[in-house]
This record gives structure tokens, C-alpha cells and sequence, in this order.
């Protein structure tokens, strides 16, 4: 049986957070520089405070978003290599029953992104699931340090992507590139198989 690697989409293999405070300016007027976003609280960084977060309903916003450098051969080396699914969060966004509200579906964009730009993938394997810690797989790739934290407490393998906002980690596996993530992902299964 092969292996299972879960990997985040967000600021794991794109470029959401440079969108969003890219998006934020131009809403608000206000420039943010992303490297000084050392916290996963958006609102502590911006004068819109909670408001900010409507930011993420914008509609197309997870369909425009660019890929990182090595991203899409990642993805073709991993999925080749491995049982890869894609496991992301997606905020809620506006039904297209929602009377006199522009429409905004995150869940559609995301999806609709990783087709674009992985056809090669198969789109049933993403998951969408805010509490990652519920899927089981060898090893999952995120940046989200509370998602760090409940794998850690489980024991289980995790691949940190570097970011300003889970600096203050100590870890082994933290990846500043995706060449990184696809070199720890292969030490990390090698292992285990080592082990078995």
C-alpha cells in the first residue's frame, strides 16, 4: 500500500497571504507587510480588526490565487510518489440562494484552482476539513500552528511550511521551500517504511 501525504493548499503551495494583504490595501487603504504578520490572528495586524476576515469571502478570491515556485512539480512528484490528498480549510462564503449578496463560494474556488492548475490530480481527493488533525494520513504538510500543535500532542508526523506567523515553533521539519517539503516528505515515509 502506498503511503498517504496530506498537504495544505494556503501559503503551503500558494501565495494566499500575499493575496490577501495585497486585497486588504486595496479595500481598506491600509498597507501590511506580510512579513510582519507574526501571528495566525489576522485582525491583530490590521485597523479593520474582526472586519478583515470578510476579506476571504471575496468572491474569486481562492480562484486567483498564484502558485509558489516548484509548486506544480511537487504536486506531480508527490502524487506520482505517493497517495497524496489535498486536506484544506475553506471559510464560509455566500449560497447562491442568499438573496442580494454577491456570490462568493470558496469551497467551488478551491477546487475549481487545483483543476486549473493540477489536471493531472484527481479533484475527489480533496478534503475539506478544518480540524485536520481527523484525517489520517503518514504525514501532512501545513503552516497552521495549532494544527502543529494537535498533530505533535498526537504524535504524528508533520511537515511545518515556514511562515512569519509559526516562527516561534521549534521544529526539526520545517520546510522554507517546496523543493524542502518534497526532500523531509521522503526522509519522513523512507523511515517509517525503514521501520516496518
Amino acid at each position: 500500500m502506498r503511503k498517504v501525504v496530506l498537504l495544505d493548499l494556503d501559503d503551503t503551495i500558494n501565495e494566499c497571504g500575499k493575496q490577501f494583504w495585497s486585497l486588504h490595501e486595496q479595500h481598506f487603504g491600509e498597507l501590511i507587510d506580510q512579513n510582519d504578520v507574526i501571528d495566525w490572528d489576522l485582525a491583530k495586524f490590521s485597523s479593520k480588526g474582526k472586519e478583515v476576515y470578510h476579506l476571504f469571502t471575496t468572491p474569486g478570491f481562492f480562484r486567483s490565487l498564484e502558485l509558489k515556485r516548484y509548486a506544480e512539480t511537487l504536486v506531480k512528484n508527490l502524487n506520482e510518489r505517493y497517495d497524496l490528498y489535498f486536506v484544506t480549510d475553506a471559510p464560509s462564503g455566500t449560497s447562491h440562494c442568499d438573496e442580494g449578496l454577491e456570490f462568493a463560494n470558496p469551497v467551488a474556488d478551491k477546487r475549481k484552482w487545483v483543476e486549473q492548475h493540477f489536471p493531472f490530480f484527481d479533484a475527489s481527493k480533496i478534503i475539506f476539513c478544518a480540524h485536520k488533525w481527523m484525517v489520517i494520513g503518514d504525514v501532512l504538510v501545513d503552516d497552521k500552528p495549532a494544527t502543529f500543535y494537535e498533530f505533535q500532542k498526537r504524535g504524528r508526523p508533520f511537515i511545518l511550511m515556514d511562515a512569519p506567523h509559526n516562527r516561534s515553533i521549534e521544529t526539526k521539519y520545517r520546510a522554507h521551500s517546496l523543493e524542502d517539503v518534497e526532500r523531509m516528505v521522503n526522509e519522513l515515509l523512507y523511515e517509517q517504511n525503514e521501520r516496518s
